[in-house]
């Protein structure tokens, strides 16, 4: 009983931007309003008429009071909810512990999560983690209506290799690759309708600010030049306000925009056609950067594939006919298709490090296939 009317009052405290205190203080407050109203109907129904004029009028009195202090802090509350607060960086146990009560939606759109790194503490991680992702399978399959939509920032993009420069000892780069793979296994486990109620997507563009919210409680905070973001000033408000729709607003833009977002599942396997049929499969490309107006060059995919579940894919691009064309800077584009089947081929090893750069152990392909840009197909690797 005590745990339940702790938890409710930490709940009160936060929704209202108050201190615990202030909610025990407001509780008393109540019980003594209350005890007066009794007193109040005791006396001027039951009381000789020489002490009933006393304690009416002392009830009267206090009870108006007491309703005129419910009124206005229920006015200073509401300001305190349309203000917002500030906080010094984040505690995760709270964020995790909040998702798992939530009833109607989810957003993040940040770089990455230290609770979803595998290059962090995986002891001090593991049951915050395990907590956080049994609470999105949770919320997915108690709220029907409810949505949950993360953004993350694409690992090989520019702007992380900014963030990466800025702030090498943070490992930016690892840690996003790390949100990306933990995120893509554990939506391979769920059922195919529970998937699709968890939407995660990549983007290439410079983040105006990182943002958790959590129904109609958000926080964001801005990004600082050579500053780590959990070491930030974060700003805690209530969706309701002139702020939550504006940072609404940017999300969804932001969302909706594939020119510069794509899910996860197209960061992790290629769509491509051979001999006019569609394929999807695993992937690691060659990185190979130039200068922000031209950031992408990539010359070279290298599909990764096994023998069970890409056997008539690996069929097709056996035949000497074999026609691949994959969608690339937003045009179709020829390849030519070359099978590394020895670890003596001169990039099998390069491959080797960018599948366990990406994947980690959650594949282990049988053959692997390079595929060529043909309009690049003479130009070395660098």
């Amino acid at each position: 009983m005590r745990t339940f009317i702790v938890n409710h009052v930490e709940l009160l405290a936060r929704r209202f931007g108050v201190s615990r205190r202030e909610i025990v203080t407001l509780s008393v407050i109540a019980m003594i309003t209350l005890l007066a109203l009794l007193v109040w109907y005791f006396v001027s129904d039951h009381s000789a008429a020489d002490s009933s004029g006393f304690f009416l009028n002392w009830g009267t009195e206090l009870g108006g009071a007491l309703l005129s202090f419910f009124i206005f802090q229920v006015i200073f509350l509401r300001f305190r909810e349309t203000e917002g607060k500030s906080h010094q960086g984040f505690d995760y146990k709270q964020y995790v512990a909040d998702v798992a009560k939530s009833k109607k939606r989810l957003r993040i759109l940040t770089t990455f999560l230290y609770l979803l790194s595998r290059s962090s503490d995986p002891k001090a991680n593991l049951a915050l983690k395990q907590k956080f992702l049994q609470s999105l399978t949770g919320f997915v399959k108690n709220n029907p209506d409810g949505k949950v939509r993360l953004l993350f920032l694409d690992p090989f993009s520019y702007v992380a290799y900014q963030r990466e420069e800025e702030r090498p000892e943070e490992q930016v780069q690892r840690h996003i690759k790390d949100n990306l793979i933990e995120l893509y296994k554990f939506k391979q486990k769920l059922p195919a309708e529970l998937q699709e109620r968890i939407e995660v997507r990549v983007f290439d563009a410079l983040p105006p600010f990182a943002l958790l919210q959590v129904d109609n409680l958000a926080s964001i905070v801005f990004f600082r030049r050579g500053q780590s973001i959990t070491r930030s000033p974060r700003f805690e408000f209530f969706t309701e306000t002139r702020l939550g729709e504006f940072i609404e607003q940017t999300f969804d833009t932001l969302w909706i925009d594939e020119k510069v977002t794509r899910l996860l599942e197209r960061y992790m396997r290629l769509t491509f056609k051979v001999n006019s049929q569609e394929y999807t499969a695993h992937f690691v490309k060659e990185e190979r950067r130039f200068l922000r107006h031209e950031w992408d060059a990539t010359k070279r995919f290298y599909l990764l594939l096994d023998y069970k579940g890409d056997s008539d894919l690996i069929a097709q691009l056996n035949k000497e006919s074999a026609s691949v064309q994959v969608q690339w800077r937003d045009k179709p584009q020829r390849c030519t298709a070359k099978r590394l089947i020895t670890p003596a081929d001169e990039h099998y090893g390069a491959v080797r490090r960018l599948k366990e750069d990406k994947y980690a152990d959650s594949i282990a392909p049988d053959v692997v296939y390079e595929l060529i840009l043909e309009q690049q197909s003479n130009d070395s690797v660098s």
